[in-house]
């Protein structure tokens, strides 16, 4: 491949990580220097577009990390593009602030490739950058039961897998929803039946939405007021994107519209989750 920008000194170190990309990977028809997309100014060292919409940035530089990626890596959080972007530098030479650039590429969500005569190390992957910005959990502010699956659920989201990040919090709201639904019941929270109205049929089988709507119906806000009217309903919408099982998406553009939405679903359900967890522990 022909190289304009790049230093000759790294050409062999690009061809390698080329190579090891295509063997490794599966990832073919490697563009050189060319735009990545056209509302953000980037031409990496190498790039291409996956079978998923997915597009995997490489940048060949003498050291681990460069400031000027923190504008891309920007730009790309907040537009919600769905680039994989990884540094590829020269191992086995002394790096100026190695630790330092190392630390600065993983917070950027960046990977760093270090190319060897003997082969590529990954020193550590790359995540999705279309996911990156969304909002940290901080597992602490939610009771015990709750924690170890909201972790999971950000990793599983900021790892590329937002469906199933979302999926495991949408779990826990069910979860939780379906207990206020039995606790409420059991203190006789709900109002009197009306003559000639028949008893709900909440069992534990029942649909989760179809749960919810006879809740709104029969629960009696005025002796349970912390579940208010829209409380529940935010409940009550959350409930079909339960069932949703990801379709896959078939273009770059609507895998770009995909991520945002997801990002603001999993933040809203966070939030939700929360507040029900607090509205239980008075009931």
């Amino acid at each position: 491949m022909a190289y304009s920008y790049l230093s000759a000194d790294l050409h062999d170190a690009a061809e390698q990580v080329k190579t090891y990309f295509r063997d490794e990977r599966g990832y073919t028809n490697f563009k050189v220097e060319e735009e990545v997309y056209g509302s953000i100014n980037y031409r990496p060292t190498l790039h291409t577009n996956t079978k998923d919409h997915h597009i995997v940035c490489i940048d060949v530089m003498p050291s681990p990390y460069s400031a000027a990626l923190d504008s891309v890596v920007l730009d790309c959080v907040k537009k919600s593009l769905p680039i994989t972007l990884y540094v590829a530098f020269p191992g086995n030479q002394s790096q100026q602030d190695y630790k330092k650039k190392i630390d600065r590429a993983r917070a950027n969500g960046v990977g760093a490739l270090e190319v060897r005569p003997e082969g590529i190390e990954i020193i550590h992957e790359a995540l999705p950058l279309s996911l990156l910005g969304v909002r940290e959990i901080h597992p602490k502010r939610f009771p015990k039961r709750f924690r170890a699956e909201l972790v999971r659920a950000e990793q599983t989201f900021r790892m590329g897998n937002p469906v199933e990040g979302c999926l495991v919090i949408y779990k826990e709201i069910e979860a939780l929803s379906r207990e206020i639904v039995e606790k409420t019941r059991k203190k006789n929270l709900w109002r009197p039946l009306q003559p000639g109205e028949k008893n709900p049929l909440a069992r534990h089988n029942t649909a989760w939405q179809k749960l919810i709507e006879i809740l709104m119906e029969h629960i009696d806000l005025q002796r349970c007021p912390v579940l208010t009217n829209p409380l529940l309903g935010r409940i009550l919408s959350v409930a079909p994107h339960r069932n949703e099982t990801g379709h896959k998406v078939t273009s770059l553009k609507k895998l770009i519209k995909r991520d945002t939405e997801l990002k603001t679903r999993f933040e809203s359900a966070t939030d939700l989750l929360f507040e029900l967890a607090e509205a239980s522990k008075t009931i």
